[in-house]
């Protein structure tokens, strides 16, 4: 296996590198890989040398297309799509919610979940809204 095309260890063993996810490359680059140089190289090739702050899943963009768009309506800034309102919300959520357990953290009457707040950015999975308790 040509290590130049292919990940000749770890998780993606024999992927090429043009289909390596973009979250294991900035992780490979964070944490000093070995092949650290050639994960930049491929986000560079790729223009993803930015990490994110926040990653989010699809379950999570379906779920508040459902159940949140009363709310994405009301709070959205005028140029803000339901992805990007869900970014910053989640932000918020992170910086100034409740945190009830393990991930999941209650801010403006919706229970955000996220995934893997120790890796190189966390993952938002879900959003579920809270009924009111008047």
């Amino acid at each position: 296996m040509d290590p130049e095309k292919c990940l000749d260890f770890g998780r993606h063993y024999g992927e090429t590198w043009g289909r390596v996810p973009v979250r294991y490359l900035h992780w490979m680059v964070q944490v000093g890989h070995t092949q650290q140089d050639r994960a930049a190289k491929e986000l560079k090739r790729r223009g993803s040398e930015e990490v994110p702050e926040l990653d989010i899943s699809k379950h999570a963009v379906d779920r508040a297309s459902l159940r949140l768009l009363n709310d994405w309506q009301q709070t959205r800034r005028w140029d803000e799509g339901l992805y990007s309102w869900l970014l910053r919300k989640g932000l918020e959520a992170l910086e100034k919610g409740e945190k009830e357990d393990t991930g999941i953290y209650v801010y403006e009457g919706v229970q955000w979940v996220f995934q893997s707040l120790d890796l190189v950015w966390p993952t938002l999975k879900t959003v579920i809204k809270r009924d009111r308790e008047d």
